[in-house]
């Protein structure tokens, strides 16, 4: 495997952001993202391309035809007080390691932000145990119950409804307050 240790901030511009439909992908994308995953995720995918679920879709970071970053997208409907909104759902972002802190992750968020509001879709959220990056976007850190469909080992077992403020981040083009309200997920925590 090739190292990019030397990399500059202008080989950003040689990225290229693929969107593919989960359906679409074929076995290079599949081996792709099973070796970034694994990289990335190395306890807790198992040589899956999903944790819980599959995604919506993908957006797949290249460089020179090498897979180096990616984010998946749950786009669902969740219910907020019994109001249902179409949210983006930030599922496994992760970039290979000579890649990190060199703008790729920010990359792949912002075009996943441009594509919800291109789809009138008013909310991203994410959970993420470290927010740094999100923060730095604009997401903010919500005090909110969260109720989900709880999956362990490819096995559902359970629905439940728990704070999950330490984790929580959402932005909105929408003017909805998510404070103290509880957020029902209608499927899995992703």
């Amino acid at each position: 495997m090739e190292t990019y240790t030397n990399m500059e901030d202008s080989d950003l511009k040689k990225l290229k952001i693929v969107r593919k439909q989960e359906c679409f992908l074929d076995k290079t994308d599949i081996i792709s993202l099973q070796e970034i995953l694994n990289e990335c995720f190395p306890e807790t995918l198992a040589n899956r391309i999903f944790y819980k679920q599959l995604p919506t879709m993908r957006l797949m970071a290249f460089y020179e035809k090498r897979l180096i970053g990616q984010v998946s997208i749950d786009h669902r409907v969740i219910s907020v007080d019994k109001t249902p909104h179409q949210i983006f759902g930030v599922v496994d972002l992760c970039v290979t390691e000579a890649f990190r802190r060199k703008g790729t992750g920010t990359l792949l968020l912002m075009t996943l932000e441009n594509l919800a509001r291109q789809c009138d879709i008013n909310h991203v959220i994410a959970f993420a145990d470290h927010p740094e990056l999100y923060k730095k976007l604009g997401y903010k850190q919500e005090k909110a119950n969260c109720r989900f469909l709880a999956i362990d080992d490819l096995s559902s077992h359970s629905v439940i409804e728990r704070d999950e403020s330490k984790i929580l981040l959402i932005k909105s083009w929408e003017d909805v307050d998510f404070t103290d309200k509880t957020i029902d997920l209608l499927g899995h925590l992703f």
